[in-house]
């Protein structure tokens, strides 16, 4: 169940990003700079708003993750701390991977978006580390790609 209404899934817009990678095999995170302007925007806007659909889970009382989150919100009266919060969460995600190894190292997205209203939220997505696809072909003289060869019977 979605706490956004469907107007406001539907005018979510993500107005900055940046990701960091976390793998437990090296000492710390890798952190990257903010993606300016965001890349890939409509995509990322989409895997939110699919996640809305799913299940809702709650912070564990006691993290401070809710006024971890606040920080970044931008407000008249505060520094921009977007990039400092977007750290200290790949660092408490890095712990955690340390700590139990079933979670696998990936990247770690922070997104500060904006909805119905000028509202603004924070987005935390995780992909993981996965080969999804890969090819090789291989192209004669005049650009025509070469059936690769099979091995097995033939016909």
């Amino acid at each position: 169940m979605s706490f956004l209404s469907d107007q406001q899934k539907e005018e979510l817009c993500i107005e900055r990003m940046i990701f960091h990678v976390v793998d437990p095999e090296h000492a710390g995170p890798q952190f990257l700079a903010e993606v300016s302007p965001p890349q890939c925007v409509e995509f990322f806007a989409e895997r939110i708003r699919e996640t809305l659909k799913g299940a809702a889970y709650n912070f564990v009382s006691g993290s401070g993750l809710p006024s971890l989150l606040r920080r970044a919100l931008p407000t008249l009266n505060t520094t921009d701390e977007f990039a400092s919060v977007s750290h200290d969460l790949a660092e408490r995600f890095k712990d955690k991977v340390k700590q139990d190894r079933r979670l696998a190292p990936g990247v770690l997205m922070f997104l500060l978006l904006k909805t119905t209203g000028n509202e603004k939220l924070c987005a935390i997505i995780k992909y993981e580390h996965q080969q999804v696809v890969s090819y090789s072909y291989v192209k004669n003289e005049d650009g025509s790609v070469i059936p690769p060869k099979t091995s097995g019977a033939q016909k």
